[in-house]
């Protein structure tokens, strides 16, 4: 199985951080955006979510956390914690969308989330310490099937099987 990350190579290296970086970018101001109209509690934000059946109070708890995350995936290092942040965006990306489609709200209400969820997820997997763990796994692969003298390893460090009758 090949992923994103097993296919990053030296010449991709400053398109996949270009992707990285404006997919980051992206999702850590939207969500500090929507996290700012939490936290002030704009009117529209605390109808919608009353509306949705969520306490008034609800916006304040969730517009601290989505700017703690925004925050988590812009600094540099702390990887446990930016998997946290790209956690709990998941789950209130998924979350909104739910609510709304549960609510029975116009289908732009419940994709807008989902769009936002692409560029969470587009990158949580262009993180460069995910795509460096991917490196090594593969050429690590490479090497101990050297070691092997294994002939169905690929360039990309990929093992293909092949079985022969006896």
């Amino acid at each position: 199985m090949t992923t994103i990350a097993a296919n990053f190579t030296p010449k991709k290296a400053r398109g996949w951080k270009i992707f990285y970086w404006g997919s980051t970018v992206a999702a850590a101001l939207a969500l500090a955006a929507i996290g700012a109209a939490d936290l002030v509690r704009d009117p529209k934000v605390v109808d919608g979510l009353v509306r949705l059946g969520y306490p008034a109070y609800f916006a304040t708890i969730i517009g601290v956390w989505k700017l703690l995350g925004s925050t988590a995936i812009i600094v540099p290092g702390l990887p446990r914690l930016k998997e946290w942040a790209y956690a709990g965006m998941f789950f209130t990306l998924t979350g909104a969308a739910i609510s709304h489609a549960a609510a029975g709200d116009q289908l732009g209400n419940v994709l807008v989330p989902l769009a936002l969820l692409v560029a969470v997820m587009t990158s949580w997997v262009l993180q460069p310490v995910r795509v460096g763990r991917s490196r090594k796994a593969a050429k690590t692969q490479r090497d101990a099937a050297r070691l092997l003298e294994d002939d169905g390893v690929d360039a990309e460090g990929v093992t293909t099987f092949s079985f022969h009758k006896p």
